[in-house]
């Protein structure tokens, strides 16, 4: 009797089996490939933020020790520093025409105004004496406060007339003498009596900051100017 030992031949199930680890196998390569190029990348992009993140850093700290960011101490009324582009009024170059605001006069620290529309704007000085009048406001007869003006920026006095002589009363001639309406009560105390205790023989300089004329319905002691600094005026 034969005693060679008997082969054993693989089977359908057995070939499959394997077939099927070997596709496992494959699908486990690619998803490790997959997170490992998925993680590379992530790396990169963060340690290129951090990159950028660094350069805007210093971008900020060097804008933060620039001259410039000690434009914000000056004092109001304090145009010293102010270097516009000389666009004067009697520029007719067409480039200059289409600007939104023109420029009267070099600044300085007498003043430092703009035209918008035939109207100046911006900070001047005017001098005069305080003064208290009864007005008629909306049916109210009312007590507004004011400034006779005895003199000080040509431009802004000569709007002020012109103003009245078309017809808008929130400034007025009282006694052939151009007076302005001024609002004093957000001021300090000292400034308030310097400014309330002004008459004729003791007058008063104000640094004042024209502002955008106030719409339709104002009250008859509105103002358009506010005031940003006063000091006696030497006789």
């Amino acid at each position: 009797m034969d005693n060679t030992s008997t082969q054993q031949i693989p089977t359908d199930n057995t070939l499959v089996s394997k077939d099927t680890n070997k596709k496992i196998l494959k699908k486990q390569k690619i998803v490790i490939l997959v997170l490992t190029v998925t993680a590379i990348i992530t790396l990169i992009f963060s340690i290129y933020l951090l990159y950028r993140n660094n350069i805007l850093n210093k971008q900020v700290n060097e804008l933060m020790k620039s001259p410039t960011t000690g434009a914000s101490d000056n004092k109001v009324g304090d145009v010293s520093s102010l270097t516009p582009t000389p666009n004067k009024l009697n520029n007719t170059d067409s480039q200059d025409r289409n600007l939104t605001h023109k420029q009267v006069d070099s600044c300085s620290t007498d003043g430092c105004l703009f035209v918008k529309e035939d109207t100046p704007e911006g900070f001047a000085k005017i001098q005069g004496y305080f003064f208290e009048y009864e007005a008629d406001d909306w049916g109210t007869l009312t007590t507004c406060t004011g400034l006779v003006v005895t003199g000080g920026n040509e431009t802004l006095i000569a709007h002020f007339n012109d103003w009245i002589e078309n017809g808008n009363n929130l400034n007025k001639y009282i006694d052939e003498k151009l007076v302005v309406n001024i609002y004093t009560e957000s001021l300090d105390k000292s400034t308030q009596n310097l400014i309330i205790s002004s008459t004729i023989n003791n007058q008063v300089e104000l640094g004042v900051v024209r502002i955008t004329p106030v719409g339709r319905g104002a009250s008859t002691c509105s103002n358009v100017i506010d005031i940003v600094s006063a000091k006696p005026v030497p006789n």
